[in-house]
């Protein structure tokens, strides 16, 4: 019985202090911008599609935190994402040459098409993990320099 009241305690400290903190960041609404800057190869061109993550789970699924689609002639291109929350975010993008809205793949489901990662994550098969391609927004402007690559 002691040992089930101990373990009580202990998961309402961690609660009141995982509450707390949440409490500190919604309270201070503290949010800055994320400035996408995409560079490639000359000739590269199409839609641009950059999704901004906050969730491990939700990496690379359909519903990111953010999204912006924009055409680009040549690059390197710039997209700007602004009143981001302040936290740790992961970036996926890929350059829609043929505007069909989704990231064209070839032979075992290798990209088609130029795309990349925040940090320029890359793993040698497969996509970067979402802990290899985060990184933290503060307040006033964060930077991620991405390199597309087929």
């Amino acid at each position: 019985m002691r040992r089930i009241f101990q373990w009580v305690i202990l998961s309402s400290a961690l609660l009141l202090d995982v509450h707390a903190e949440a409490q500190s960041e919604v309270s201070t609404g503290a949010t800055g911008r994320v400035l996408v800057e995409v560079s490639g190869e000359a000739g590269m061109n199409g839609i641009l599609r950059v999704a901004l993550f906050v969730d491990p789970e939700e990496w690379l699924k359909e519903d990111p935190f953010r999204g912006a689609a924009q055409r680009v002639d040549e690059l390197p291109a710039v997209v700007i994402f602004s009143n981001v929350p302040v936290g740790e975010y992961a970036i996926s993008l890929f350059l829609d040459e043929n505007d069909n809205e989704e990231l064209d793949t070839g032979l075992f489901m290798i990209p088609q098409e130029p795309y990349g990662f925040s940090n320029n994550a890359r793993k040698r098969f497969g996509p970067a993990d979402f802990e290899d391609a985060k990184f933290s927004v503060e307040s006033g402007t964060t930077e991620q320099k991405i390199t597309i690559k087929k």
